[in-house]
C-alpha cells in the first residue's frame, strides 16, 4: 500500500508540474551529473535521449544571458552555506524560438564545499512577451504625446497623489 501511494503521489506531482510548465533539475556537482525532468528538457530544448551536463545546459542559454547565468551559479556555489539561486534568462530552443525561464534553486554544502545544486525551471515566456508589449506601447504613447505636444496626468486616489508628464508641465 505504501509503494502504491508513493507512486500515485509522484504521478500527481508530475502531472501538476507538467501542466504548470515547471521543470526540475538536480546537479550532482562532484560527479558532474545533471538530471532534468522532461519539462525542464523541453524548456531548454534538450532531447530526452541526450545526456545533460552543465556545459550542455549553458549551450541552451541565450549568448547575451550566458555570463549572467554563470555568475549567478558561481555566486551560489561559492557561498559558505546553503544559499539560493534565482535568475531569469532566455533560452534558445531547438525550434528556433527564444523562450524565457525563471530558475530557482539552492546549493547544498558539505564541509564548506558545494556538492549539489537543485531547483526548478519555470516557463515565463508569456509574461516576458507581455512585458515587452507593454513597454513598447508605453514607448509609443510617450512618442505620440511628445509629437502631438500633449501632456498627461495621473491621479492616484488611494494615496492622494497627482503626477504630470513633462509635456503637460511645459504646456501649463
Amino acid at each position: 500500500a505504501g509503494e502504491a501511494a508513493l507512486k500515485e503521489s509522484e504521478e500527481r506531482l508530475r502531472f501538476v508540474a507538467e501542466r504548470a510548465k515547471v521543470g526540475h533539475w538536480d546537479w550532482d556537482i562532484t560527479s558532474g551529473r545533471l538530471e532534468c525532468s522532461a519539462t525542464c528538457r523541453r524548456l531548454c530544448g534538450i532531447p530526452e535521449e541526450e545526456t545533460v551536463s552543465y556545459e550542455r545546459f549553458l549551450a541552451t542559454v541565450h549568448p547575451d544571458d550566458r555570463i549572467r547565468v554563470e555568475h549567478a551559479v558561481q555566486a551560489c556555489l561559492e557561498a559558505t552555506r546553503d544559499t539560493d539561486f534565482d535568475v531569469e534568462y532566455r533560452t534558445l530552443r531547438t525550434d528556433g524560438m527564444v523562450g524565457w525561464i525563471h530558475a530557482k534553486g539552492s546549493a547544498v554544502f558539505e564541509h564548506g564545499r558545494a556538492v549539489r545544486m537543485a531547483g526548478i525551471a519555470l516557463d515565463v515566456t508569456e509574461r516576458k512577451r507581455a512585458e515587452q508589449r507593454l513597454h513598447e506601447a508605453s514607448r509609443l504613447a510617450a512618442i505620440a504625446c511628445e509629437a502631438g505636444r500633449m501632456g498627461a496626468w495621473h491621479l492616484d486616489v488611494r494615496n492622494n497623489r497627482l503626477t504630470y508628464s513633462d509635456e503637460l508641465l511645459a504646456l501649463i
